[in-house]
């Protein structure tokens, strides 16, 4: 029993420590309440009258009556325990008080017994008797409240039964009710799934439709293009032999004719400088005819492969000392067809010369590279640059040139720039893997 009783202190010490931390003052009337109470069962009335004081302090701060209550009759049982008889009765007195005022009858008939019984051991035998029929009074009147509690349960227990009953009609017939909504619900819901995959497949059909639309108009510019770029590259090539061949040719004899006649011939000093300018002259013209004849159509792609006509074009401009442009190659070890080298090649020429035009650039980067299944061209200026989204509203000829080469060979472009900030243009190309 008495380790019982110290376990209880532990729990109601807890429940007052959870009420102080959480500010919480009906944990720490509790805590305090059943603290007395345990101090009353182990006889100690000191600690007993400590906690009750306590008790009614708080209470009256919570202003929680009921406990206030308790805590009177409390220090009621502790003052009796401490012998101080008197005062004890007093305290109970208060509890009863208390109790008669919040209804609590209960709790005033089990005060109204206590009082009765320190009465009599105090020699007060009317008091205690008087005590002892208030207690008996109350007691009736509880028993009657009880009686009167039951008929009014019954009461209320078959009015239940009445409503369940009625209840689980009106269910039933929600139930009903609900079965049929449930039905038309999901028959409209089948309505309209049917309806709504229709249009779908309805939908998809159209889709479709567009979308062979839309890649034969696909097919159909690619193809433009690609005839496009044939005919021009063929048309290059046909000049570029009409002038070396043709041309060039005739020039050269024309030029070792009158290298021929300035032997033969006697001419005045005047005529001889000018005689040896026209000759030169021809030269000249001869050197300007087989760069545009090479710049058409170069021996050394033909000969020796994209990289080397690249860099042999880079180097070209260089000299010029209108550009210093670095090149990189990377992996071109194996030979494309030679269309696409061609294309390659010219979208390279197109891009530079639209630097050269357009970009104010000073330095220039060219790298190409392989790396399977791609072949990638970056080119990066650090010229004036442009807006990209307004241009690509209105591209010039030579960014559409550009652009229209790349779907003939199926790349994709990515150009980004912003104003003063330079260009970068970077393209992807499929390599072509020939047996």
């Amino acid at each position: 029993e008495e380790g019982r009783l110290s376990e209880a202190l532990v729990l109601y010490d807890s429940v007052q420590s959870i009420g102080i931390r959480t500010n919480d003052p009906i944990l720490i009337l509790d805590g305090l309440n059943g603290k007395g109470e345990v101090y009353i069962n182990k006889n100690k009335g000191d600690s007993a009258a400590y906690y009750y004081k306590a008790l009614l302090s708080e209470s009256l701060k919570a202003e929680a009556t009921p406990y206030a209550m308790f805590g009177y009759s409390g220090l009621g049982k502790a003052y009796w325990l401490l012998g101080r008889k008197r005062e004890g009765l007093q305290q109970m007195l208060q509890a009863i008080t208390l109790a008669d005022s919040m209804g609590a009858m209960l709790e005033k008939k089990n005060f109204l017994l206590a009082v009765a019984e320190m009465e009599e051991s105090l020699g007060e035998i009317g008091l205690a008797l008087n005590y002892r029929k208030a207690y008996e009074t109350t007691s009736d009147s509880l028993l009657s409240q009880n009686q009167q509690r039951d008929i009014l349960l019954g009461e209320a227990r078959y009015q239940a039964r009445e409503r369940e009953q009625q209840l689980f009609r009106q269910e039933a017939q929600l139930k009903k009710r609900r079965a049929q909504l449930i039905f038309l619900i999901v028959t409209l819901l089948g309505v309209l799934l049917i309806g709504w995959l229709v249009y779908r497949n309805f939908l998809q059909k159209r889709m479709l439709q567009q979308q062979e639309i839309e890649d034969l108009k696909k097919e159909k510019l690619l193809l433009a293009s690609q005839a496009l770029v044939r005919g021009q590259e063929a048309e290059r090539s046909r000049l570029a032999r009409d002038l070396h061949d043709g041309l060039g040719g005739m020039l050269s004899g024309i030029k070792l004719s009158l290298s021929a006649m300035k032997g033969n011939m006697i001419l005045t000093e005047t005529n001889a400088i000018l005689f040896t300018a026209t000759l030169q002259k021809l030269d000249e013209t001869i050197g300007e005819m087989r760069r545009v004849a090479h710049s058409m159509m170069p021996e050394a792609l033909i000969r020796l492969g994209l990289g080397q006509a690249i860099q042999d074009f880079c180097s070209g401009i260089q000299a010029t000392g209108k550009l210093n442009i670095s090149f990189q190659q990377l992996g071109l070890k194996k030979r494309q067809p030679a269309d696409t080298e061609i294309v390659i090649y010219r979208i390279v020429q197109e891009l530079l010369n639209n630097i050269i035009k357009h970009a104010k650039a000073t330095e220039v980067l060219v790298q190409i590279s392989t790396q399977a299944p791609l072949l990638t061209l970056t080119i990066e200026d650090n010229g004036i640059g442009f807006d990209v989204e307004q241009h690509n509203e209105n591209d010039g000829a030579g960014l559409s040139n550009v652009r229209s080469r790349v779907d003939y060979l199926k790349g994709r472009i990515d150009i980004q720039s912003s104003p003063g900030k330079g260009t970068s243009v970077f393209i992807e190309i499929p390599l072509i893997d020939e047996p």
